[in-house]
């Protein structure tokens, strides 16, 4: 059902949609959008592409909330396409600006995210850090799924898989 949902909008923005997206006061909500049905149907060239525009406008109108979640979009666009550098980059960009504009639940899943990508890379210590990061941001904020995700993640290096 989901890809069925995903695969209509996309198809959707194709034509028509283009032409409605100029609206730049909804279209940083609409490329976000449209950028995740893409990631999610695994057409990541477009889904990088939405999330650029989606960065751009929120840059252009101040939206610093809107500009934390473009470059965390992004990073996971670079996560999926395995390039881990570029990843980091974007959710470390996604973090700084959760943490200045107090905006907890990003915050929480930058450092989670960051996390992921150190663990994958065979640094986990590094990850262990934003693991913890992630565990007690959830906590604070009542993320009972975030705290259990951060726990999950850290009893993967408690297990000797360090």
């Amino acid at each position: 059902m989901t890809f069925i949902v995903h695969s209509c909008l996309a198809r959707f923005a194709d034509k028509s949609f283009r032409t409605l997206i100029r609206r730049e006061a909804k279209a940083e909500c609409i490329y976000s959008f449209l950028g995740i049905a893409y990631l999610n149907l695994g057409r990541l060239n477009e889904a990088m592409e939405m999330h650029e525009q989606q960065l751009a406008i929120a840059k252009k109108f101040g939206h610093k909330v809107a500009e934390g979640l473009a470059y965390g979009n992004l990073g996971s666009v670079y996560m999926a396409k395995e390039n881990y550098t570029h990843a980091i980059k974007a959710f470390h960009s996604s973090l700084a600006i959760a943490k200045s504009t107090n905006d907890k639940i990003s915050e929480a899943t930058s450092s989670g995210n960051i996390g992921n990508i150190l663990f994958t890379l065979g640094l986990q210590s590094e990850a262990e850090k934003y693991w913890l990061m992630h565990r007690s941001m959830s906590r604070e904020i009542g993320d009972v799924d975030g705290e259990q995700r951060a726990a999950l993640n850290l009893a993967q290096i408690g297990n000797g898989k360090k």
